[in-house]
């Protein structure tokens, strides 16, 4: 369905914290993302800490971090925040609004 509404995007998925940074920083990966979508409750290496490793390396610190839960998932975390929030995913039609909203912004750069 995703591919099908929105045909011109390359998706990879992470199963884990780790994952996610290995696959960023993996030197041989010929993709290279425009956005980079978190889930609050990545497992192996927290969320919080995916999103500084992100932040403070100069080849990743620009790209857009959207934030598939709320600003209050966020309030105790020290160091950098998501730069945008999607909200809480209660059903496909809430993660489609997710999307949709991530596709506007990048459209807007």
């Amino acid at each position: 369905m995703f591919q099908h509404e929105y045909p011109s995007y390359h998706l990879t998925v992470a199963t884990d914290g780790i994952v996610a940074l290995g696959q960023l920083f993996d030197e041989s990966n010929v993709y290279r993302p425009n956005a980079i979508v978190l889930d609050s409750d990545l497992p192996k290496l927290h969320s919080s800490e995916v999103l500084a490793a992100i932040k403070a390396d100069e080849r990743t610190k620009t790209i857009p971090v959207f934030f598939k839960g709320s600003e209050y998932d966020t309030k105790k975390w020290k160091g950098p925040k998501p730069d945008h929030y999607g909200g809480r995913m209660i059903d496909v039609n809430s993660y489609f609004d997710f999307v949709r909203k991530i596709d506007s912004i990048l459209n807007r750069r």
